[in-house]
């Protein structure tokens, strides 16, 4: 690897890690980070390590994966076992840089070196990747391990014929797949499997291949096996103490019915590119991939795109989160499709005319957005024009070096891109995960602490109770 393409992955990592652990700690929790928290605190509470309580009754809208990560990370920290917010968020943070350098993984293997790191690029500046690696919800983790799930897939497919690597790589697919069930459900890991079966199919090949790059015998028996030990064990202990099992809990499966009328609005074609900002501009970029030399890896990754989101639009509950796990799939698009729309109508010729006025306008815009998002919300302000400062010195210096980077054309339109995208980011990091709702609710529950006895039992009217409950240490009824 040249110097420079030394220097592109550092300032990628730097990037990520950046995003990733800037403000876990000093930012509140939310209702739904307090739930994970909570929970890992009451599981250690009661030793109750299989069946997950929360306010002292037994949780079960996800599994465990995510309380028993928070768990160790507490239980790590030096001094009495007390769950903080960053002990929730260190697994999605985590879990954010592995799916980093994931997409890298994907890009160099369907495309090469340039798209990679650009696609890793793309994915660790994107607004999904701000908000999920700061939350302590399992949705970070059950996106990092469905991306394992899909570069293990790639991975056993480029290595088809060598069937020692292929096992190997069909194996670590489906142990992932048992790991994100283990994390928030079978759902999407399901819809990727589907959407492999596809891709074999489209691709013709033939079945004896396609056996040997899914191993569907012992992959299945990994696959399930890691979660089906825990389903079974809570269900039981579940039936001891006289309840139903997991029969009337989320687990088993009530969210995942499908309604057609729920198609009619197609949900994910506005909340998935939402999940890339600021790079909405880049998407017209995907037509430069009907070029023949890429349509393999152009189309594995939409047939897989397309084959978890077309299902999940019928699904009865519809978020933008639930696209997630296919952040670096589109990410890898992203960045092949920029990278071939600028060789097709741009050359170096052309480059410094388009340098001389790209890189000023990109500072200009970074500090704009440094001043403006601080004075709206503190700390968001830092973290989002730090990752935009992080990905303009990247393409900036990409761009100079060339080489197997980026074109230097790609310049200007990373800087249209963010152009087009500043907006959108400021707005959405001020008005949800940033919003001063967050800060105020927990001030309001840190004053009731100082008024309550450590035998009460607080009563909440209304939403936010788990937030009083966390912070004040009581039970809430």
């Amino acid at each position: 690897m040249k110097p420079y393409g030394r220097a592109l992955v550092v300032a990628v990592l730097a990037l990520a890690i950046s995003n990733a652990f800037f403000g876990i700690a000093s930012l509140p929790l939310d209702s739904h980070e307090v739930f994970v928290v909570q929970t890992a605190q009451e599981m250690h509470d009661r030793a109750s390590w299989i069946v997950p309580y929360f306010n002292d009754q037994p949780r079960l809208n996800k599994p465990p994966l995510s309380y028993w990560l928070t768990a160790i990370a507490a239980a790590l920290t030096p001094g009495p076992f007390d769950v903080q917010p960053w002990h929730g968020r260190l697994p999605s943070a985590l879990s954010g840089i592995l799916l980093v350098l994931l997409t890298a993984r994907l890009g160099s293997l369907l495309f090469g070196p340039s798209q990679s790191w650009l696609a890793a690029a793309i994915a660790a500046s994107s607004s999904g990747y701000l908000a999920y690696t700061h939350s302590a919800r399992p949705e970070m983790l059950y996106s990092m391990l469905c991306t394992g799930s899909i570069v293990s897939f790639a991975s056993a497919w480029k290595a088809r014929d060598d069937p020692r690597r292929t096992r190997t790589w069909a194996h670590a697919q489906w142990l992932c797949f048992g790991l994100a069930t283990l994390a928030k459900g079978p759902h999407v890991p399901a819809l990727l499997l589907a959407g492999f079966v596809l891709v074999l199919a489209t691709r013709r090949t033939g079945w004896k291949q396609s056996l040997r790059i899914l191993q569907p015998l012992t992959g299945i028996l990994l696959g399930i096996g890691v979660p089906l030990v825990w389903f079974l064990l809570v269900n039981q202990l579940l039936q001891e103490s006289g309840g139903n099992g997991l029969a009337d809990s989320q687990l088993s499966g009530s969210l995942y019915r499908f309604d057609w009328r729920e198609a009619l609005w197609p949900h994910y074609a506005v909340s998935y590119p939402l999940l890339f900002m600021p790079w909405l501009a880049l998407f017209p970029c995907l037509l430069w991939l009907r070029r023949p030399t890429l349509d393999p890896a152009a189309k594995l990754l939409a047939l897989l795109i397309l084959a978890t989101l077309v299902p999940l639009n019928f699904a009865m509950k519809r978020h933008g989160y639930y696209a997630l796990p296919l952040l670096a799939p589109g990410a890898v698009l992203l960045a092949a499709g920029t990278i071939a729309a600028t060789r097709a109508f741009a050359d170096r010729a052309a480059a410094p005319a388009w340098w001389r006025w790209s890189a000023p306008m990109h500072l200009a815009l970074t500090l704009g957005l440094l001043v403006y998002t601080a004075a709206r919300s503190g700390s968001a302000g830092a973290i989002v024009a730090g990752a935009l400062a992080g990905v303009l010195g990247l393409c900036l210096f990409a761009a100079r070096n060339a080489g197997p980077a980026i074109s230097p054309a790609a310049a200007p339109l990373v800087t249209i891109a963010i152009c087009l995208g500043t907006i959108s980011v400021a707005l959405t990091a001020t008005q949800s995960s940033w919003s001063r709702t967050r800060f105020d609710r927990v001030h309001t529950a840190l004053t009731a602490k100082e008024f309550v006895k450590p035998d009460d039992t607080l009563a909440a009217l209304g939403t936010g109770y788990e937030i009083l409950m966390y912070y004040t240490r009581h039970k809430v009824v």
